[in-house]
Order: C-alpha cells, then structure tokens, then sequence
C-alpha cells in the first residue's frame, strides 16, 4: 500500500476496507489478465478503448473541469473510457486524477494499470518540481524593467525579463533556459515553471504597492514536441496560471495559439478608470507639496493666533485659532468667509496650506494647561475630489493625535465632521489660581459658565452661539 512502514499500509488497507468491502477483490479483477478473446471481441474491445480526444477537445474539457470538484471528473466514463478519462484527469491534476483512481477501484472498472501508475508518478513528480523553485538573482530593478537569473541542477542558466513598453503601460514577460525559450528535454521544465511563477509574483507584489496603471501583461510559453515527455502537462501549467493569476488581480486573459508556442494576455478591463485616477492623484500630490504662502496677523504661544493666506483669485484664506474657553482652542479655516468648500478646484493646496499653518502654530504653542485642539472638515459629497479631501483631513487628525500622543474623538452632523484632539493629562483648571505664575491673566475663571454657555456642547452648536451672540 505505497508504503514500507507496515503499520501505516495496514491502516491504509482498514480504510480501504471500511469504504468498500470490495475493495481487493475488485482491485484483483482489475490486475488480473483479461480472458483470450475471440477476433471479433479483439476488434471491438480496441474501439471501444481507443475512444480518445483531439488536443482542442482536451484543453477544452481541462478548462471545463478544472473549475469543478474531483468527484466531477467521473461524469465523462458516460462519454469516455477510463484510459481516456485518465489522459484528462492528469491534465487537470492531482486531485481529480486521486478521486478518479478510487473510483474505478471501487467500481470495479477495468483501466489500464500502467497507465494510472505513470501519470500518478508524474503528477507527484510535478508537484515536487513545482514546490522548489530556483532561487533568482534580481540583477535590475527598475521602475520599467525587472531582470533575474537563476541556474538549473544541470547547469543550464534561465533567465527572466520583466519590461514595460515604450510609452505604454503593458508589460512583457521573457524567459529563456540556456539562451532558448524551447524545452531543454533535461526533464526539469516544471521547476523552470516554478521558478519563473516566483519571480512574476515578487515582480508583481512591488507593481501593485507602486499602484502604476497596468494595461496588459503579456507572456508566451513554447508548446515543446508534443511526444516529449512532459510537454502537454507544461502547456497545462502555463495555462493554468494565466488564469489563475488573471483571476487573482482581476484581469482578462485570452490566448493566441501558434504553431510553436501559446501567447497569454491578460487585460485590465478597468485600466482606464484607473489611468484617469492616477492622473487626479498625481495632481493632488502636485498640490500638497505645494501650500500657498502663509501670513501670520498674530502667532503667539498663549491666547488666539491668526493667519491670512491671499489665493490668486483674489480671495482670502482665514485661519483662526480661537481660545474659545480655559485651555480649549478651535481652529477655524475660512474662505470668503465660507466654511464649506468652495469648488473652486484648488481644495487640495488650501488643505496643504492649512495643514502647514497648524504645525507652524502647534510648534510654538505653549502647551501648558492645554486641553482640547478642534477643527472641522465639510463630509464628503459623492465626487470623488470631496471624499479625497475629507480622508486627507481624516488622516492628518489621526497623525496629529499620534504624534503629539493626544487622544482623538470625532463628532459628526449632516454637514461636517469636528475632530476633537484631546490631553491625556488634562489639566483641572478649576484648581488652578485665577492668575498663571508669569502674570498673564487670560481671562476670568469660569466666564464661559456665568455666561450661559454650556462648554460641553459641541463645537457647532458653540459657533451658533458666538455667532448669534455677536
């Protein structure tokens, strides 16, 4: 029982037993001579047995069956005889030829015993192949080419080559083993294949984090002799992974078959959705490098601080950073005396802009007593530009908050979002002496409470107050 430990061929024989009582005496049959058959039964027994498939037909049911579970496979004795089915099930691998062995056994149906052992033998023999990739050697690494070598057991060098195109965002993929893109007949093209699987993974893994646009990726596989041993099962390899790896990034494959090798195409059918978003992204990053020139009317470290920013329609950026109650600032960016965005195309600059005025204030603020930083972002309407700049304010609250170790809370209505950065050792002013120990007074303790307003509220509802107040 494919073993020499006896114990474990007992337990394999117990299994066997348990799932068919029948199991031996059916394998027997198997094994066993067939009786001598007259001419006629010859003749009929050969037709009957060599019922076989063309190349087209078998590629087609490999695809067809790939897809299935192995216990799919045995659907085709209704059309086939099991030698023939055997020839399909190796095509489409392990699994479905394992399944479709038991159960001829267990059928009693007779096949070919040689035949079944082979293709097992170099089904087994593709899988280890396929586990032990060689190690590739990147020589370049480029942003439009990627080269790798790598040298067989026989000595046999293969090389890889990963390249963009000229202009375009396609890449090809090459391969050659000891300079030829053939089959070397030294029966390791499997581990060839494994090798090269590997490095269009690593290859691809450091494409996806660059996030480029990706149109097509294009490769080709050499048929080889289709008497070759192991030729029609590299040609399903390939094969195989084309459409699994089409499958996993979501792209298209169709094949061009020639008459001495497959070309693969795998298309991207949202390429052009993503160029056009690349393109916007490229232009947001252009901006954020590139904040307006900032204009400090007041820039202390105690008390409110505010900056003027003049954009080139002539209008003008208003930061305030407001000391609204006793050790809680509110930051309040205006354009034209609107909160909201303008639409005016240049959102992203003005969020850059703001965002190097806050640190510019941050920095030299005297923290002491310190509480509370709130500031306000408009939620994202259903353009794409809107949800880009709420998630650049979304990110900066959440970098604010860890870089400076403060916790961050948010509160929300219809129209915005306050990101609310609060001292995790806050300090209980109503301890504190009325006067600070360098003689400023910033105002009475408590003033925001004798006044009517509830400190507690939230930073809209405050700003209604203030406004209807004024």
């Amino acid at each position: 029982e494919h073993t020499s430990d006896f114990e474990v061929a007992k337990q394999i024989a117990m299994d066997h037993i348990a799932e068919d009582p029948a199991y031996y005496d059916k394998l027997k049959f198997i094994e066993s001579p067939r009786p001598r058959m007259s001419p006629a039964d010859i003749a009929a027994d050969t037709r009957a047995s060599s019922t076989g498939v063309s190349q087209a037909e078998l590629q087609r049911l490999t695809s067809q069956y790939r897809s299935q579970p192995p216990n799919a496979i045995v659907s085709l004795l209704n059309s086939f005889d099991a030698d023939t089915v055997i020839s399909i099930a190796l095509a489409i691998g392990a699994p479905h030829l394992s399944f479709l062995q038991r159960f001829l056994i267990r059928r009693g149906i007779r096949f070919s015993r040689n035949l079944m052992q082979q293709a097992m033998a170099q089904v087994e023999g593709i899988t280890e192949a396929l586990d032990q990739p060689y190690p590739v050697r990147w020589t370049m690494k480029d942003d439009d080419e990627w080269e790798g070598k790598a040298k067989t057991e026989a000595g046999d060098s293969i090389q890889i080559m990963i390249t963009q195109g000229h202009n375009n965002h396609k890449w090809e993929i090459d391969f050659y083993v000891g300079g030829s893109m053939q089959v070397t007949g030294k029966g390791d093209q499997f581990r060839v294949f494994a090798t090269v699987v590997s490095a269009v993974k690593k290859w691809w893994a450091w494409l996806s984090k660059s996030k480029q646009p990706v149109e097509a990726i294009i490769f080709s596989a050499f048929k080889g002799n289709k008497s070759a041993k192991g030729s029609a099962g590299r040609s399903s390899l390939y094969n195989r992974f084309a459409n699994q790896f089409a499958r996993s990034i979501g792209f298209n494959v169709s094949t061009v078959d020639g008459s001495d090798n497959i070309k693969f195409m795998l298309t991207n059918p949202n390429y052009k959705d993503q160029q056009a978003e690349n393109f916007a992204d490229s232009k947001i990053n252009e901006a954020l490098d590139n904040p307006y020139p900032i204009n400090w009317v007041r820039l202390g470290q105690h008390g409110d601080s505010k900056a003027n920013v003049k954009l080139p329609d002539g209008s003008l950026l208003e930061i305030e950073f407001y000391l609204f109650d006793t050790g809680m600032f509110d930051i309040i960016f205006k354009r034209g005396r609107r909160l909201t965005a303008t639409g005016s195309g240049d959102e992203f600059r003005i969020f850059a802009t703001v965002k190097s005025a806050i640190v510019q204030w941050w920095k030299q603020l005297d923290k002491e007593g310190i509480n509370q930083v709130t500031f306000s972002a408009a939620k994202a309407d259903t353009d794409d530009d809107s949800k880009r700049r709420y998630i650049l304010y979304k990110r900066f609250a959440k970098q604010f908050a860890q870089q400076s170790g403060w916790g961050l809370d948010t509160e929300e209505d219809n129209k915005q979002v306050n990101f609310i950065l609060k001292n995790p050792n806050p300090v209980n002013h109503d301890d504190m002496d009325e006067n600070f120990a360098d003689g400023k007074k910033p105002g009475r303790k408590g003033l925001a409470k004798r006044s009517g307003v509830n400190t507690k509220a939230s930073v809209s509802s405050l700003r209604k107050t203030a406004k209807n107040s004024s």
